[in-house]
């Protein structure tokens, strides 16, 4: 185990056991060469946990949106600072880096966090166990709701099963060694790995901050383009292959910038999830007049991301993954480009 993910509180909470626990997993972490994977804050138990880790002579990656990175709660002294777009980029980021999940005390955030991770594993999404450090009987109440969701058949007991209420670091790194994925929630008999389509997806803008969705013939949804992984082709070469494919744009594999790994719900498979690897391009005037439906392609739209984002119903029925996701991040390049063109006219 290389990485755990930490989630906390942004505040310290009014027990100071909790900010004793955060000192404790940050050094014990470091103690076994373990790195600690955080939102990258500077306040609560988020700072509490990165310091101790640092103080320890670990290392210590933190995931931060631009936004906050802006408002300077980003930590100044750890050994990694990523500053992603949106917060979706930031949980899938630390989703990739870590090698299992832990929740310290905190409030939604933090629950909203270690649970996503949860549900991924048991949709099979990832095979990495999840924990919560149970510090003076701060989540004994949670765990009494999940035995209570299990008595009105809404969760299987197999799935609570897989997640360990540790009451030190150390039961909870244990807890983690020994743990065996479950079965994946819904999996057909003998055709389980059917279920998730790996991808690569490409958010493409146009100067003006349009983004490119495209619609595949006999479907009725928009999407960003791109398809599946051939067998041995990396994201990165699929993006290229099926971009060709489907638009006739020759794409320099080194002008794309990877954005990260995202999961939703498959717009045209039932009872499938896309496991996406994402890319964006912004693409000048004359790129972006030639682009041509090819192939499976039926029809091209640009929408404006930021009206997508904040205006209520789209224009167009858009896949979950391009709505939840890929929408979002292509509205915050969208709107960073439209302040550096500012900033350069009143330069």
């Amino acid at each position: 185990m290389d990485a755990v993910a930490v989630y906390c509180g942004s505040s310290a909470g009014d027990d100071p056991a909790f900010a004793r626990a955060a000192d404790s997993v940050g050094r014990i972490l470091a103690e076994h060469g373990v790195t600690l994977v955080y939102g990258g804050g500077s306040v609560g138990l988020m700072r509490r946990v990165a310091d101790a880790a640092l103080a320890a002579g670990g290392r210590v990656h933190g995931v931060i949106t631009r936004e906050l990175a802006d408002r300077e709660i980003a930590h100044p002294d750890l050994t990694e600072l990523e500053i992603v777009d949106t917060m979706a980029q930031r949980k899938a980021r630390m989703s990739a880096l870590a090698d299992a999940f832990l929740a310290l005390p905190g409030g939604s955030g933090t629950l909203e966090e270690i649970f996503e991770q949860w549900t991924w594993s048991q949709i099979g999404l990832h095979d990495k166990p999840c924990a919560f450090l149970d510090v003076n009987g701060y989540y004994t109440p949670l765990r009494a709701f999940l035995g209570s969701a299990v008595d009105h058949g809404f969760i299987r007991a197999a799935y609570v099963d897989t997640l360990r209420f540790a009451s030190t670091v150390a039961e909870a790194l244990a807890g983690f060694r020994a743990f065996v994925a479950p079965e994946r929630k819904w999996a057909r008999s003998g055709r389980s790995g059917e279920q998730v389509l790996r991808i690569a997806a490409l958010v493409l803008n146009d100067p003006d901050g349009r983004t490119l969705l495209v619609r595949k013939r006999g479907t009725s949804g928009f999407m960003q383009c791109g398809g599946k992984l051939e067998p041995g082709e990396t994201p990165r070469q699929a993006l290229v292959r099926e971009v060709a494919e489907e638009l006739g744009l020759r794409l320099d594999p080194d002008a794309v910038e990877h954005l990260g790994r995202f999961r939703a719900v498959a717009l045209n498979e039932p009872d499938t999830h896309v496991d996406a690897d994402a890319f964006f391009l912004a693409a000048d005037r004359a790129v972006c007049a030639g682009l041509q439906p090819d192939r499976e392609i039926a029809e091209l739209v640009w929408l404006d991301p930021v009206t997508t984002v904040t205006g209520g119903e789209p224009e167009v029925e858009i896949a979950p993954l391009s709505a939840e996701t890929l929408m979002p991040i292509a509205a915050a390049r969208a709107a960073r480009a439209r302040r550096a063109r500012a900033d350069v006219t009143r330069a």
